[in-house]
């Protein structure tokens, strides 16, 4: 009798092979980029920041008004777009053609003949190395797209009858004066709607604060966050509240708004974004954000080196057009939507006429990196004579230094970091090793 024979065995690692290389491989990876501690070791405020929580902040016929600014915008972009420094970049931008703008962390700026760091490059770096505070084993195709809400600058609304019914309330204006330590003359600066499709999420985030000589309109974005973070210029920081209402009327689905009261070393509060519910707080004072909206849901695959917008439609729908192409298309009630305020906070109305007569005490790039980089000899993180590094190594520095964002302990894993951005973070020689990784394990 003919024995049958064996089925001829496949090219390649038989299974046990296979998933000893990938586990090798994960722990080569995991050798390199390391731990990503929780938070125990951030600080921890011996007072909580001030904030707060507020249901019903409008009124039926001002929810109605506020309703009509969304239905009135013609478009949303990406908030990527976000570029109005007139000293945009610490001299990491290169040609848009060059190399290096292929490093994960660069971006094109609004003409697109440029890539140098976005303006909340912290944002974006905490997020792709970590996964958020969800810990997502995400490709850096998927997780970009997550980042890339939608925003509508509404500077005109902010003397609007609607807005200035709110600023003016007694009982906001007393909750306003507790988040501004005391500090009861209000200069709105900001009004935007916010609009989240499906699947995204606002990584956890310091706001762009506001220094005497220093801020978003003369200096990278980034940059401010350290200085502030820093407290190299405590005596010129201005306090201010950022408000946070929502407009959407779907049903809660994640989305829910977290921040840290005590302090980057405390423990993270969640709060829902319930239609016409609010908060108030000072966003450069106390990490926040906003946990995934929709978490199930994909978001279509937009190129940030590329111009990206929700687009209204004739027939009052939302097309989520990326480079002249529509991906997707969208109702009203799909997003998740919030009107941000935001006001610098001053003792009296003469401080506040002095904002806008400090030209003569402008920072300049030049001094304020300097300032930072003695002070990184100081803590040892540079050597006395040790070169400053390169301008996007040294931008990594600081933001290591100054902005350590937490992992969630409790989401954060053996590792706590999103180990499918591996071969866009390590070497070359080790990137074999991250891509089996990542096609082992990731999305």
């Amino acid at each position: 009798m003919t024995k049958a024979r064996a089925a001829p065995r496949e090219e390649g690692l038989e299974p046990a092979k296979l998933l000893l290389a990938v586990v090798l491989a994960a722990l080569s990876v995991v050798m390199y980029i390391g731990r990503v501690p929780g938070h125990d070791h951030l600080p921890v405020r011996e007072t909580p920041f001030e904030y707060h929580y507020m249901n019903g902040l409008f009124s039926e016929e001002t929810l109605a008004k506020l309703d009509s600014l969304i239905e009135e915008q013609k478009s949303f972009k990406t908030a990527v777009a976000d570029q109005t420094a007139e000293v945009d970049n610490i001299g990491e931008a290169l040609p848009i053609d060059h190399p290096g703008c292929g490093h994960p962390l660069m971006t094109p700026d609004l003409n697109f003949s440029r890539c140098m760091l976005p303006s909340r490059v912290d944002i974006a770096r905490h997020f792709l190395s970590t996964g958020g505070p969800g810990s997502f084993q995400e490709r850096y195709e998927s997780s970009v797209p997550r980042l890339m809400s939608f925003i509508a600058y509404l500077f005109k609304e902010l003397d609007s009858p609607a807005i200035r019914s709110l600023f003016d309330d007694p009982q906001y204006v007393a909750k306003a004066t507790d988040v501004c330590r005391g500090r009861s003359v209000f200069d709105p600066i900001q009004l935007n709607l916010i609009v989240m499709v499906p699947g995204q999420e606002l990584p956890m985030h310091f706001d762009v604060p506001w220094l005497w000589g220093a801020t978003r309109f003369a200096l990278p974005q980034w940059l401010l966050v350290v200085m502030e973070q820093s407290q190299l210029w405590a005596d010129r920081s201005v306090p201010q509240i950022q408000g946070v209402s929502w407009l959407h009327d779907s049903k809660e689905e994640g989305g829910e708004f977290f921040f840290y009261p005590d302090g980057p070393g405390g423990d993270a509060v969640a709060v829902p974004s319930r239609r016409n519910s609010a908060i108030v707080l000072d966003g450069c004072r106390a990490i926040h954000g906003v946990r995934r909206f929709k978490p199930g849901h994909s978001v279509p695959p937009m190129d940030r080196k590329e111009p990206n917008e929700l687009r209204r439609t004739a027939s009052g729908e939302w097309d989520l057009v990326a480079n002249g192409e529509t991906l997707r298309s969208y109702n009203t009630s799909d997003f998740r939507i919030s009107l941000v305020w935001r006001a610098r906070c001053f003792t009296d109305e003469a401080e506040k006429a002095r904002w806008a007569t400090q030209e003569a005490n402008e920072l300049k790039l030049p001094a304020v990196l300097d300032k930072l980089d003695a002070d990184l000899r100081k803590r040892g993180v540079l050597a006395p004579n040790q070169p400053r590094p390169e301008p996007l190594d040294f931008a990594t520095m600081l933001l290591s230094t100054y902005v350590p964002y937490p992992n969630d302990p409790i989401t954060v894993g053996i590792l706590g970091r999103n180990l499918c951005m591996a071969p866009r973070i390590l070497p070359a020689w080790l990137r074999p090793a991250g891509q089996a990784v990542v096609d082992l394990l990731c999305q």
